[in-house]
């Protein structure tokens, strides 16, 4: 009896071994229905795995079905969710499974309602817990440093050093460092003398850590009594600054800048503590005219330096009148019976400068050159007003659509801001159209006419940014009777002049400029 029981257990462990290798070995799907069959891929059955990894599968299917998804498994436990969409794959964290020997799975699904399991693969699962081991190695318990220093630390596990993080006072000194030596420079003028304590944290490629035992040094550095340098890079010393400006400073030191203020007049602007330096400066909250910047750059042992610019801030806008020559007028094409150019001189309203100019044409256009930022075109809004187009610089900016169903005289219809310092058109064209159409009857929705009014234009800031001197050849100007132009014998500048001897003759020029 007993020789038979004990054929009996030995028959049944073969019959596991049996088993247990089959499961390691590769095979085909197991369980296939309708020509569907599934696959692991990865891991290889009989592989060791740890940490986070991909699990894979491939699927075929015969026939008209689709795949529509495919569910891994876990020893019989669903591993994440369905993946519905080929290549098929979920990520399978190991760490929180029992190490050892584990069964992955994979169930697919198709349109028509089979299914198939894979063959199962059998994987063990080895997750290392132990630490690296670390130390420091310089500087020794109870040293003494002064100035740029090299602290180092020793590393090692079995599976290999990742990195190794130093710290003072648990803060991180510099970045990790990944090879060996791990080490590192010091400037210790960066902490305060004394007494200090340095840590080393090693971590190794299974994701472990381990912090050194600390080690207590001390610091010892002359006093500190150079100031940082420090200067405003922008505005620029004598700028013409409007709206929001960008305050900028460039300062270094031989230890480091921990601070850079900003004031305007001695009021606080604000401060920076990293570099690029610069604080944001409103000067729409200022008074028109001069103002000083100011900026104090410190570092860590309280030494300081200055640096100022005076500035002139001018948001007042200057109004330049719908007469002024710097505003050219040139006709469109008009509806019939109306002349195709502009009325200018109109005293209807009570127009800005007691004048306005308007037109009713098509393509009708006036021309403001001007120096400055910021530009608003001063217009009127009413039933009868139409549609106009606006373009700065020669670029179409929008449509304006002036139908009011009351009259508004004397308000900014269109501004444009955040202009390059320098000078700049604005052209507002008329387009011959009204609110609601050519076939909609004057009413609260309607437009009764086209007309596109210039009552005058304001300009920012009002003391404009100088701007290089340019020279214009004659050839731009206009000439009454009298004049012979294209002169070309004497040496004139571009190579012509217009010359003339008669009484009363005229050239006139039309410029921007402040001379």
């Amino acid at each position: 009896m007993r020789t038979k029981a004990l054929t009996i257990r030995l028959a049944a462990a073969h019959a596991a071994a049996l088993l247990f290798l089959g499961w390691m070995s590769p095979a085909p799907a197991i369980a296939q229905t309708s020509g569907l069959s599934v696959t692991i891929t990865a891991p290889k059955p009989g592989s060791t795995v740890k940490g986070t990894i991909n699990v894979t599968a491939s699927v075929t299917i015969a026939g008209s079905a689709t795949v529509l998804g495919v569910q891994f498994r876990l020893d019989g436990a669903n591993l994440g969710a369905e993946d519905t969409a080929a290549p098929y794959s979920t990520t399978w964290n190991t760490l929180p499974v029992p190490q050892g020997w584990h069964l992955l799975t994979a169930v697919a699904r198709d349109s028509a309602g089979a299914t198939a399991t894979s063959w199962p693969v059998v994987v063990k699962v080895f997750n290392k817990t132990e630490p690296p081991v670390v130390a420091i190695t310089s500087p020794a318990a109870g040293d003494t440093v002064a100035g740029t220093t090299t602290i180092s630390a020793s590393a090692s596990d079995k599976d290999g050093v990742a990195g190794v993080q130093f710290q003072l006072e648990g803060v991180n000194l510099g970045a990790e460092d990944t090879t060996a030596p791990y080490s590192m420079s010091w400037n210790t003028a960066t902490a305060v003398n004394g007494w200090h304590l340095l840590t080393a944290v090693a971590r190794d490629t299974a994701g472990n850590a381990a912090i050194s035992l600390p080690v207590p040094f001390k610091v010892s550095n002359p006093a500190d009594t150079v100031p940082p340098t420090v200067a405003i890079s922008a505005p620029s010393n004598g700028a013409t600054v409007t709206g929001s400006v960008t305050v900028a400073a460039t300062a270094s030191d031989n230890v480091g800048v921990t601070s850079v203020e900003y004031s305007v007049d001695g009021a606080p602007l604000g401060a920076d503590t990293t570099a690029p330096y610069s604080v944001s400066w409103d000067t729409v909250a200022a008074t028109d005219g001069s103002h000083v910047l100011s900026t104090v750059a410190r570092d860590a042992a309280g030494n300081s330096a200055s640096s100022s610019v005076v500035v002139t801030v001018a948001n007042a806008a200057t109004r330049v009148e719908d007469a002024e020559p710097s505003i050219a007028y040139t006709p469109g094409t008009a509806a019939p019976g109306l002349p195709p150019g502009w009325w200018q001189g109109s005293r209807s309203r009570d127009w800005s400068g007691r004048t306005s100019s308007f037109n009713r044409s098509a393509g009708a256009r006036a021309t403001f050159s001007f120096v400055g930022t910021s530009v608003s075109w001063v217009g009127f809004r009413a039933p009868w007003a139409g549609i106009a187009r606006v373009h700065v610089d020669g670029a179409f900016v929008t449509e304006v659509d002036l139908f009011s169903l009351t009259e508004q005289t004397q308000t900014s219809v269109f501004s444009a801001t955040g202009l390059i310092p320098g000078p700049h058109t604005l052209t507002v064209e008329s387009t011959g159209r009204k609110h609601g159409g050519d076939s909609c009857a004057p009413g609260p929705d309607c437009a009764s006419d086209y007309a596109v009014v210039v009552d005058a234009f304001d300009v920012a800031p009002a003391f404009a940014p100088a701007v290089a001197s340019a020279r214009i050849e004659e050839t731009t100007a206009s000439y009454s009777a009298g004049w012979t132009q294209g002169d070309a014998g004497a040496a004139w500048s571009g190579g012509s002049a217009a010359i003339s001897a008669t009484p009363g003759a005229q050239a006139m020029f039309t410029f921007v400029g402040t001379s």
